[in-house]
This record gives structure tokens, C-alpha cells and sequence, in this order.
């Protein structure tokens, strides 16, 4: 059993103050890659083309309209007939080609192919006749994610994808833009402006039907595998796709002591959370940080996007959020959230999203209040777990015995480990009924040998010790308790019952969460709850040995010698 004693001076840590220091940032939408209208023409660029010998006719309207559908088919006839070979390849500036973007061009430029039926592309022909009807294919809705890591390549008009067809000794291209900007040089829409703008594949009319010159200053990337094309299926377009950013709640926080202030949670995630509107079957894809300010910041990588009932949210480390500071000066993070057609995974959007403005707080960890709300979440909290049965105690009570085990846990690991695990099963609240009726009674245990508690409401729990401003003060009395009453249910009697004990070797041993509080504990919430473990460490030691000389002995001297305590600040 434990009873009630007054704390000789709490006054000390009864004040405090709390700051808020609001922590703006602001972000602007993630930037894409835009989609550039003008009136310059592939000739304007030096691509080192010249006319073929061989006519190439297009169809006026498409088969597939390449911006309704995820792949382009036109029909198309050449003015020659005889033995035909086609060889798909992609071109860039010698000067950018590396080993590095090779495999993204050979993904843009992969899905190309002729045939001689408008319904199965893998009808290739080996020969042809003079005016035969052929179709062309081409996914026109290519991965948002090439369109980011091809940006810089692909804006400057420095890649093209190409079709080259030989027909006897005479060879022609049908050539392909990523990133289309003339409308009149469009083929395969029509919705040339709106392929304009959401920066679809298309065919250029006006570098088709031309072929490479003898002094062409491009890097060609023949290219073999074999395309993997889809007929039928509706492009997933930019417009579909909607997303918008909710209210965040503050997570991240600084911590303030002694006139200094640092990132008090840096691995716990700040999120933000995201309305997101699709059609049906399309979910958020990868998410990755985009450029801001001219730079990609690695302070930037967010985890995987958490699914909400509306929408979705991202994870950013606290401490990562401050970097974005440092590291952008000033700029905040991007991200560019991909989602894909179902029906076609390679037909994906990409949506810029932005960083809401999320303050941090600032709290004052020297004020029991402060530590209070500084306290760890424990891995191995019983209350966490489910595997301690708390019974009759109401949901506010329940909260500050969890909250308690967190700290004891924080503050003493080894104490917990060594006493509590895997020896107690069951607290039951009595309120003020049964033993709990008799004056001072904290808590009891009915043998020496059980897994269940008995909790009184004199231990932390009244409805006042719930108050923002109580609820600290009690912390140390609950924490203690529970160890004091868990050393009864493994056999420790009271130290006054048990003279043979060696000093702290009975319950006075619960001693050891003050000490390693005021002593040991590098915790942030552990320093504002020094004096209040001392006190407590004084009133366990008083009650448990009373005025037993043992106090001063052994294990209990070289505990009171650490936290500065002598004789006179014991009871008599």
C-alpha cells in the first residue's frame, strides 16, 4: 500500500510561461514542365535535315485521335512500293546524350510502330505497294515522369522520336515531338492546342517526311524492344485530375530552456494533408520533390503518401522541414504527385502541390506544463499495447496513466524493464470504495504475489489532477506508485516490515524513477520534472523506511549524494 504525503515545496515549479513562435512558410504550386506555343518551326532548329526521295502522305483526320486516346493511329500511304524496313530510334544533341538518360529516351521512344491493319499493330509489312494504306502508332500520352527527368532536354527541343523507313534505296522519317509548340505542325488531333498544352506526343509535319543529312549533329539511339501498344483506352488528362491542400495540424515543435531554443521533435512527421478528386480506379502515385527556386531540395523527400477518406496525406520529418529553411533560403518544397490511368499505367499525370504554411510552437520545457506536452510516445507503453486491462477508469484518467507510463518509460527504462514487464496485468480503479476509503490510501495490492493493482483516486486521477495545470505535478506520483505498488506484487514488503532488507532493497527501491529522473535523464521532458523527482524520491523514502536509519545507508546514501540531498531534507 502507498499513502498519500504533502510535497515539502512545489511552488518552485508551479509557474510558467509558454511561448508560441509561428513558423511561416510559404510555398508556390510545384513547377512542370510548361508547354511553350510559338511560331518556330523544326526547320528553324538546327536538326540537320533535308528532303527525302520517297512522298509521304498522311490521312487528313486520325484513326485515334491521339489526345482523346493514350495512343495516336493515322493512316498514312507512301508514293513507292517495294521491300520495306522501318527502325524506330531516338534523337538527341551529342553533346546531352549519356549513359544516364539513354534508358528514358529509349522508354519515350519505344511504343512507335507501322502496320498494315488499323486494328493490330504487330502487322508489320516487309513489302509494300505504290499507294498502299498503312497506320501509324505512337503513345501519345507518355509518363509524367519522363517529362521530369527529360525536362531540360525535352523544353530546349533537342529530342526527337523517329520512325526511319527504307523502301528500296530510298529512306524517309516520320518524326515525333514530345513537346509540340506550332499547332499547324500537328498531326494525329484534332485538339492541336489542347495536345499543346498538356505537352503530348505528337507527329511533326513539318520534319516528317525529310531525312537525316550527312552532317547531323544528333546522337541516334536505334532502338530494338519491342512497343507495347494499347488500342481503345481514354487518355487520363491534367484536367481530371484535382487536388487541394486542407488545413495542417502543428506537429513540429521547438523546444525552449535556459534562453535556448532548439528543434524539439525532428523525427516525427509533420503532414499535410490533400483533397483529391480522380476518376474512378485512378489513386495518387509517386510522389517527388520538384525544383524550387532553381534547386532541388533533398530536405524535400516526403514519405509515401497515407491514404484519408477524401484525399491522401504526406509525412515530412520535422527536421526536414527545418532544413527546407536553410537549404532553399527562404524557398519552400515541391512535390509532384503522379497518377496513373488504369487502364494504361503508362498514361500518367503529374500535379503540382504545395506546402501549406504550418507554424511551429515553441514550448518551454523548464515548466512542468511544458514537459507535460514533450513527452515520447513509448514503444512499449502497456496502455499502448493492450496489454495492461484498465478497468473502470474513464478515458481522461486513462490518458494520464499512458501519458505516466510514457515518461517512466523515457526516464527509467532500465527500472521498467527490470520491475514492471511481464509481471503486472490489471489496474482496477476503487475511486474512494473499499481500502481506497480509508485516509491517504494511494493504491494496494492484496498479496505479494499477484499481477493486479488496486488505484485509488488520491493517486493523480481526481478530476482535478486532469487540469492542464495539475496533471504535471501528479506525473511523478503516478509513475511512482504504479513501481511502488508493482514491487509489492513481485514480493518487496515495505521497508519498515523488513529490517532485514539491505537499504532501498524494499519498496523504497521505487526510489530509483526519481533518481534516474534528476540524475540520469537527457530527456527533454525529464528537466522541468527534476525538483518535483527529488520531492517525490524524499516523500517514497520518508513513507517506505520512515525514519529508518537506512535512509542514509548503501544504495539510499549514494542516491541522495548524487541529487545533493542530506539528512535535514528528510522527515524525522
Amino acid at each position: 500500500m502507498r499513502v498519500v504525503a504533502m510535497y515539502k515545496d512545489v511552488s518552485k515549479v508551479m509557474f510558467f510561461s509558454l511561448g508560441l513562435l509561428v513558423f511561416l512558410s510559404s510555398c508556390s504550386q510545384a513547377p512542370k514542365i510548361q508547354s511553350r506555343r510559338g511560331t518556330q518551326t523544326s526547320a528553324d532548329l538546327d536538326i540537320g535535315r533535308e528532303p527525302a526521295k520517297v512522298s509521304l502522305n498522311f490521312a487528313s483526320e486520325p484513326q485515334q485521335d491521339a489526345f482523346e486516346y493514350t495512343f495516336g493511329v493515322v493512316p498514312m500511304k507512301f508514293d513507292q512500293g517495294g521491300a520495306i524496313s522501318i527502325q524506330k530510334s531516338a534523337l538527341i544533341d551529342r553533346s546531352q546524350v549519356s549513359e544516364e538518360n539513354r534508358p528514358m529516351l529509349t522508354e519515350l521512344c519505344r511504343d512507335l510502330e507501322i502496320s498494315t491493319s488499323s486494328t493490330d499493330p504487330s502487322l508489320s509489312p516487309s513489302t509494300i505497294s505504290q499507294g498502299e494504306e498503312l497506320y501509324v502508332f505512337w503513345r501519345s500520352h507518355y509518363p509524367a515522369k519522363l517529362k521530369s527527368n527529360l525536362a531540360d532536354f525535352i523544353i530546349s527541343g533537342r529530342i526527337q522520336c523517329s520512325l526511319s523507313i527504307s523502301i528500296g534505296d530510298e529512306a524517309v522519317d516520320i518524326v515525333f515531338n514530345p513537346v509540340p509548340t506550332v499547332a499547324g505542325e500537328i498531326l494525329g488531333t484534332k485538339q492541336a492546342d489542347a495536345a499543346i498544352d498538356e505537352i503530348l506526343m505528337m507527329i511533326d509535319s513539318s520534319a516528317s517526311g525529310t531525312r537525316l543529312a550527312g552532317n547531323h549533329s544528333y546522337e541516334v539511339i536505334a532502338i530494338d524492344e519491342p512497343s507495347d501498344i494499347i488500342l481503345g483506352v481514354e487518355g487520363l488528362h491534367q484536367e481530371d485530375i484535382q487536388v487541394t491542400p486542407q488545413d495542417s495540424q502543428t506537429t513540429c515543435r521547438y523546444h525552449s530552456l535556459n534562453g535556448e531554443t532548439k528543434l524539439g521533435n525532428p523525427e516525427d512527421l509533420q503532414s499535410f494533408a490533400y483533397n483529391f478528386s480522380a476518376p474512378d480506379g485512378v489513386d495518387v502515385g509517386e510522389i517527388i520533390p520538384t525544383s524550387s527556386g532553381g534547386r532541388s531540395l533533398e530536405a524535400c523527400q516526403v514519405a509515401s503518401p497515407t491514404p484519408l477518406e477524401s484525399g491522401f496525406s504526406l509525412g515530412i520529418s520535422c527536421e526536414s522541414y527545418m532544413e527546407i529553411q536553410t537549404q532553399g533560403q527562404g524557398d519552400t518544397c515541391g512535390w509532384a504527385a503522379s497518377a496513373s490511368n488504369p487502364n494504361d499505367p503508362k498514361n500518367t499525370v503529374s500535379v503540382g502541390l504545395r506546402m501549406s504554411p504550418t507554424p511551429f510552437e515553441t514550448i518551454d520545457i523548464g515548466n512542468p506544463v511544458g514537459a507535460l506536452k514533450v513527452i515520447e510516445a513509448q514503444d512499449k507503453n502497456p496502455i499502448t499495447l493492450n496489454t495492461l486491462d484498465v478497468t473502470t477508469f474513464s478515458t481522461p484518467q486513462v490518458d494520464s496513466l499512458q501519458r505516466a507510463f510514457d515518461f517512466w518509460l523515457g526516464a527509467s527504462p532500465t527500472s521498467y524493464a527490470t520491475f514492471w514487464e511481464g509481471n503486472i496485468s490489471k489496474i482496477t480503479y476503487l475511486g474512494n470504495t473499499q481500502a481506497c476509503a480509508e485516509q491517504g490510501v494511494l493504491a494496494y495490492v492484496t498479496s505479494l504475489d499477484t499481477d493486479e493493482i488496486f488505484w485509488c483516486e488520491l493517486a493523480g486521477v481526481r478530476q482535478q489532477d486532469l487540469s492542464e495545470q495539475r496533471s504535471p505535478l501528479v506525473l511523478m506520483l503516478i509513475a511512482v506508485t504504479a513501481l511502488h505498488e508493482n514491487l509489492h506484487a513481485i514480493g518487496r514488503e515495505h521497508d519498515f516490515d523488513a529490517p532485514a532488507y539491505e537499504p532501498c532493497k524494499g519498496t523504497s527501491e521505487s526510489g530509483v524513477l526519481s533518481y534516474d529522473t534528476a540524475i540520469n535523464c537527457q530527456e527533454d521532458s525529464c528537466f522541468a520534472m527534476k525538483d518535483l523527482a527529488i520531492q517525490e524520491y524524499i516523500v517514497e523514502l520518508d513513507y517506505s523506511l520512515q525514519a529508518d536509519g537506512r535512509r542514509f545507508q548503501g544504495l539510499c546514501q549514494q542516491w541522495n549524494a548524487a541529487m545533493g540531498l542530506s539528512q535535514g531534507d528528510f522527515g524525522s
